[in-house]
């Protein structure tokens, strides 16, 4: 049972699907991942909603019909693997059902 507040969301541990990187840019403190998406997940993602790239609990900044876009704090950056990833790696994603 859940009895404190969560910071995040559940993550499954399951994998929706592939996504690859398009572009990682850097804007004051933050980085900028873009991400392509699959197309049959696309229904199940929504703006300020969560998502799991590699296991990691994230929120969509922005989306469209088959990209989104997740703003990655440095601490966030530097405590996962994202910190490795470049564009055209790919990543598992994990949609919030």
């Amino acid at each position: 049972m859940v009895t404190d507040r969560l910071n995040g969301h559940f993550v499954q541990g399951h994998v929706d699907g592939v996504c690859g990187i398009e572009e990682i840019s850097k804007k004051k403190d933050e980085w900028i991942f873009k991400f392509q998406i699959p197309r049959h997940l696309r229904k199940f993602l929504i703006r300020k909603g969560s998502v799991a790239i590699d296991g990691i609990s994230l929120t969509i900044q922005k989306i469209t019909h088959d990209a989104l876009w997740i703003a990655i704090i440095p601490h966030t950056l530097k405590n996962t693997t994202l910190r490795d990833k470049k564009i055209g790696d790919f990543v598992n994603l994990e949609a919030d059902f």
